[in-house]
């Protein structure tokens, strides 16, 4: 019993060789590139993490060492007047009019304006006398400072509520007790202060120390003094309000957050806001687009060289080779066997020579 089985015969799929080559190149250099651009991504982030870290710590140093340096001036400057003769051994605490007349050249002769406000007081903490560089009055500042004259310390804080345009008056103040030569008994009190939300030379000096595009004294969340600009995403937003406003700020600025007179008042809060342009990050963004974008070109253009020298150094002489053969098939007279620049070219027309030549 004879069985009729069609043989089948399964058609394989075929592609062009120059197609093939330009395919996987083009698939081996994007994977290529794309491994590096993210390696270097990733460790450029690194780096900029780091900076960032390091640019956080400074500021608060810097911040710090400068608010310091202010609060020794201020001392310094107070018992230097203290401990003038001129000023300590002038009469006796009943009559005061030449110890406030040399408060009042020691206050306007200063160079550097570091004292904002020069008090004398009794000894129960009457004022006596006050110089003060501001052109408002502070009342319950000189309250708190009469109500603290016999707390035991050196450095203080008063505030106040003021307008709107400054929600809070503070300022930092050093004492110095004035004692009697003969008795040794406290006779009176020499005050010397800062307020923190006016002084303009302090922000300044912590903003240009720093090289921050924008500086805030804050206070419990409360921001005192401001130095630059910074754009918030707030139509016509003031940053002298709150803090809650500089979370609408740009994505283009970092802000960071420093602990400054935490020797002096560590649990009053004082902090610095530094902001600087986040450049950084959104420009390795930028050229992570654009170096995927030219590794495609380059991608792209390296493939369709590959494929024309495909064409030229592999399909050519391949294409001569059939040809050769076809001619022996016809029985052409005298075919010529097909010379190429790659030697195993040669070396397959000249097999395919001495086959035919057998048959």
């Amino acid at each position: 019993m004879t069985s009729d089985i069609k043989s089948k015969t399964t058609k394989t799929r075929e592609y062009k060789l120059p197609l093939l080559m330009a395919g996987g190149l083009f698939f081996l250099l994007m994977l290529v590139s794309m491994a590096l651009l993210t390696i270097t991504y990733v460790s450029s982030q690194l780096i900029v993490k780091n900076n960032d870290a390091k640019l956080h710590e400074q500021s608060g140093v810097i911040s710090a060492l400068v608010a310091e340096t202010r609060l020794e001036a201020l001392k310094h400057s107070v018992d230097l007047i203290s401990e003038d003769r001129n000023f300590s051994n002038t009469g006796g605490w009943e009559n005061n009019r030449q110890r406030l007349s040399y408060l009042t050249n020691a206050f306007y002769t200063q160079r550097e304006s570091i004292i904002d406000m020069l008090a004398l007081l009794s000894n129960e903490g009457e004022f006596l006398g006050e110089l003060s560089a501001e052109a408002y009055k502070f009342p319950d500042i000189k309250k708190e400072i009469s109500r603290k004259i016999k707390d035991t310390g050196s450095w203080f804080l008063a505030s106040e509520e003021a307008e709107k345009e400054h929600p809070m008056r503070v300022m930092i103040y050093y004492k110095r007790e004035m004692l009697n030569n003969i008795t040794g008994k406290v006779e009176g009190i020499l005050v010397g202060g800062i307020f923190v939300n006016s002084n303009h030379k302090l922000i300044n000096e912590i903003k240009k120390r720093s090289g921050a595009q924008f500086v805030a004294i804050t206070r419990n969340g409360n921001i005192l003094s401001t130095a630059g600009k910074i754009s918030t995403r707030l139509t016509g937003a003031e940053l002298n309000l709150n803090m809650q406003d500089l979370q609408n700020t740009d994505e283009n600025v970092k802000i960071y957050v420093s602990k400054i007179l935490e020797h002096h008042f560590p649990k009053n809060g004082f902090s610095v806001l530094s902001a600087y342009p986040a450049s950084s990050e959104t420009t390795l963004t930028q050229l992570l687009f654009i170096s995927s974008s030219l590794a495609l070109a380059l991608a792209l253009i390296l493939s369709a060289i590959s494929a024309v020298v495909g064409q030229v150094m592999f399909l050519k002489p391949l294409k001569e080779l059939i040809t050769y053969a076809r001619k022996v098939e016809r029985q052409d007279e005298n075919p010529q066997v097909p010379q190429s620049s790659i030697a195993e070219f040669n070396e397959v027309g000249h097999n395919l020579e001495s086959v035919f030549t057998a048959f």
